[in-house]
């Protein structure tokens, strides 16, 4: 690359001390590179759940105020007063979003790995990944097949390895089945691929016939409607049937992951000897690893005391496995890019495009199927 470093265009997000947001798209010169780093020209990069907190914080779209054009488009809006104390950590700083995406190094550091990757297309993690362009370090870097387009590597670092740790989760506690919220989304289906695989029988919770007949259509034997009146009751069918005494959780708020506990523990009394004033002796495990429901998490601690609830969060996950395995896990994602780990969008957008007040309304409904992908260079058809 030339000496003259090309201009960068990147989604920033900032929250005043006031609580006025303001998303706009940063340009300026992308910056000289550390001997371990490369510059990668981001092609694609999705729109996750875990973004849209970064980028919006808690701001209702309702005080959204769009102004501008292309690259100067902004929106503003007010954050609530009460929701500051939880964002205190980033009043008056910048935040850079976009958790993954996938493109092709352009210019390299001077160290042998950095050069080894020029020219590569590769699938990247870290932040910032709303931009043209993006510097990351050479550990961050997954070298991809030459057969393997941005479309598809887009996505794999959050999800594929979020559903493989979870499975490793599963198998190092010994659970031979699990429950699972949510399980129509582009990380249910994943689960679920894994679970036939490793011989882990999988109930889905989903919401609404669309869905149910979703999860039908891929197979699931066990599935259980949010909607449905008779909801508990095939919660119970279910973990009856499966033993399940696991459960991954994307809702948190209300009362799912009491009602799933308390399902878990009427199984295991039904299947007690002898009474128990404290309940049953089978340890239930649930682990909340989402937000789709920002209430309160409501306990009625009607499910005895053998029960564990944790979060689950992937970068957690990585921070406590050996190098091996990491690296083992890594080539599992690029085996199955096409298969276990495909990801379907349900919209391509250019960067700018991310600010039109539409396609905000229109990520931020996290509808099923409806995942956005970021094309900085121009959506192209998926």
């Amino acid at each position: 690359m030339s000496s003259q470093r090309p201009v960068n265009a990147q989604l920033r997000s900032h929250i005043d001390k006031d609580g006025k947001l303001t998303v706009d798209i940063e340009q300026s010169a992308v910056p000289a590179l550390a001997d371990d780093e490369v510059l990668v020209e981001i092609e694609a990069a999705p729109i996750n759940p875990s973004d849209m907190g970064a980028i919006f914080g808690v701001s209702s779209i309702s005080t959204f105020d769009a102004m501008g054009e292309g690259l100067d488009r902004r929106i503003v809006a007010q954050m609530p007063p009460a929701a500051l104390n939880r964002f205190a950590g980033r009043l008056g700083q910048n935040i850079y979003p976009g958790l993954e995406g996938c493109g092709v190094v352009v210019d390299a550091g001077n160290s042998t790995g950095a050069k080894a990757l020029s020219g590569r297309r590769v699938s990247v993690t870290g932040s910032g990944m709303f931009a043209k362009y993006r510097a990351v370090r050479v550990e961050d870097c997954l070298p991809l097949p030459d057969d393997v387009t941005a479309v598809q590597a887009a996505s794999a670092f959050v999800n594929p390895l979020t559903a493989l740790g979870m499975i490793e989760t599963a198998k190092a506690d010994g659970h031979k089945a699990m429950l699972f919220t949510a399980a129509a989304s582009s990380l249910g289906r994943m689960v679920r691929r894994l679970c036939d695989r490793e011989g882990i029988a999988f109930i889905g919770v989903v919401r609404g016939d669309s869905q149910v007949e979703m999860l039908r259509a891929d197979g699931v034997v066990h599935i259980c409607d949010l909607k449905s009146p008779d909801f508990s009751e095939q919660l119970i069918a279910a973990l009856s049937a499966t033993g399940a005494t696991l459960a991954f959780d994307a809702i948190a708020g209300g009362e799912i992951v009491n009602e799933i506990l308390r399902c878990m523990e009427m199984v295991a009394v039904s299947e007690m000897a002898a009474f128990n004033r404290y309940g049953s002796s089978k340890q239930k495990q649930l682990y909340i690893y989402g937000l789709l429901d920002t209430a309160p998490t409501v306990l009625k601690r009607d499910f005895g005391f053998a029960f564990g609830i944790n979060g689950w969060l992937l970068f957690h996950f990585l921070g406590r496995i050996s190098p091996e395995l990491r690296k083992e896990l890594n080539q599992k994602v690029i085996d199955g890019l096409k298969t276990t780990f495909e990801t379907e969008y349900g919209a391509a957008i250019s960067l700018e495009d991310m600010l039109k007040p539409e396609n905000i309304r229109a990520y931020l409904s996290r509808g099923t199927g409806g995942k956005y992908l970021v094309m900085p260079k121009g959506p192209t058809r998926l």
